[in-house]
């Protein structure tokens, strides 16, 4: 994961993106969107920092618009905000393929997860 070192989180906490995305949309399929996801994170405080902002596209990709605090400087760069974007979806797509989600959809192997263990 690219922008787990940049950002001090975990592949974990990336999950919990994930999985707060599709909790909130449960039991209904729901077409991932990880900018959407990582929205939804931020505004409801799952990313455990107060992000006062959002992701936008503009462009070039994603870039953070909102009120800077002594966290949110490192989203001034361009390129953390595409690593983030991009390992949220690595990961929904790992999910994906090992039985996590099906068909836009929470599993029940999903949901008994709390953390990835690697």
């Amino acid at each position: 994961m690219k922008s787990t070192k940049s950002l001090e989180i975990t592949t974990n906490k990336i999950f919990e993106i994930i999985k707060n995305f599709y909790s909130k949309n449960f039991p209904y399929p729901t077409k991932f969107n990880s900018m959407e996801a990582i929205n939804m994170a931020f505004s409801d405080n799952t990313f455990d920092r107060c992000v006062k902002g959002r992701l936008e596209n503009k462009g070039n990709g994603p870039i953070y618009v909102g009120l800077h605090n002594e966290y949110t400087p490192i989203f001034n760069n361009p390129n953390v905000c595409i690593d983030l974007v991009n390992d949220v979806s690595a990961l929904n797509s790992w999910l994906e393929k090992s039985g996590y989600i099906e068909d836009e959809v929470a599993t029940e192997k999903f949901t008994q997860t709390d953390k990835l263990h690697f």
